[in-house]
């Protein structure tokens, strides 16, 4: 959380969260359904919520992190971290 330092921050930070409050929307993201998000597009966070761990308490995420490249080039050191990388023929 920020902590306005002023009376004019303070000001500022409450116009700021009522502008994101007046264009945003919630969405719910069932089981089995894939929400993509472009980061450079939209600002996001999620609420809270309780998730499941395994008996190593990893927590258990499918998907963490997706990158999307119209250039393979950036991605061509993906065999040092293949132990991470899922690769499902078609």
């Amino acid at each position: 959380m920020l902590e306005p330092q002023s009376k004019r921050a303070k000001e500022a930070l409450d116009h700021f969260y009522e502008a994101i409050e007046a264009v945003s929307f919630g969405i719910d993201v069932q089981p089995r359904r894939l929400l993509y998000i472009d980061n450079r597009m939209l600002l996001h966070s999620r609420d809270k919520f309780f998730g499941s761990f395994d008996s190593y308490e990893n927590p258990m995420r499918w998907i963490q992190r997706v990158f999307v490249s119209a250039d393979l080039w950036n991605h061509k050191y993906v065999e040092q971290i293949k132990e991470r990388v899922f690769d499902f023929q078609c």
